[in-house]
């Protein structure tokens, strides 16, 4: 969770194809650039009229926390 009541669910890589992004999931039960995320989600939450665009989208951190708040979310990988 983040901001305390924001979660999502995030589908990880097996370790061995993955281990940097979704073993930070895993393995240390975090976020993957946590305060760059949370940052990102704060600025939503304070602009209705914004949507997002992801592109390097990878595993989806940013991407399925943006959609967790209600917006538009195009990810490219």
């Amino acid at each position: 969770a983040i901001l305390k009541n924001i979660t999502t669910n995030i589908c990880v890589y097996a370790e061995r194809k993955d281990y940097f992004v979704s073993g930070a999931f895993r393995d240390r039960h975090s976020i993957w650039e946590k305060s760059e995320v949370t940052r990102i989600i704060h600025f939503l939450l304070h602009r209705d009229d914004l949507h997002f665009i992801d592109i390097g989208a990878n595993i989806g951190t940013y991407t399925m926390f943006a959609l967790s708040v209600g917006r538009f979310v195009l990810a490219i990988d």
